[in-house]
């Protein structure tokens, strides 16, 4: 069955150019700005790397920000994955599948323990 409001989130997408997966569509309303901020930053990086000499060394500008890029190694918070749609669905689901000795080290990354 055709979903209206499925298709008007596709082509907020669509209309800014953004390669989203069905999870993300979900939330492109509330993404969208760092969305936005992802794709120029990705352009970025992706000029930055096309001008490295061949042959090295294969080192990024310092200066090179990727604060919005999600997900990426090392990242501290959620959004970009799939536990960024749960959450929005589910609040609190994803503590409560954690359990053991691993169930605090959210909150310790996050909180920088």
């Amino acid at each position: 069955a055709f979903d209206p409001e499925l298709a008007r989130k596709a082509q907020i997408a669509y209309d800014n150019q953004l390669p989203v997966n069905f999870q993300q569509l979900e939330l492109i309303e509330e993404s969208l700005p760092r969305l936005l901020n992802e794709k120029k930053q990705l352009e970025a990086a992706r000029s930055a790397t096309a001008k490295l000499p061949v042959g090295g060394p294969y080192m990024l500008p310092k200066d090179l920000d990727i604060c919005q890029v999600r997900p990426v190694p090392g990242q501290k918070d959620i959004q970009g994955t799939p536990l960024e749609v749960m959450e929005a669905f589910y609040p609190g689901a994803y503590d409560r599948q954690i359990t053991g000795p691993a169930k605090d080290a959210p909150k310790k990354i996050t909180e920088g323990v």
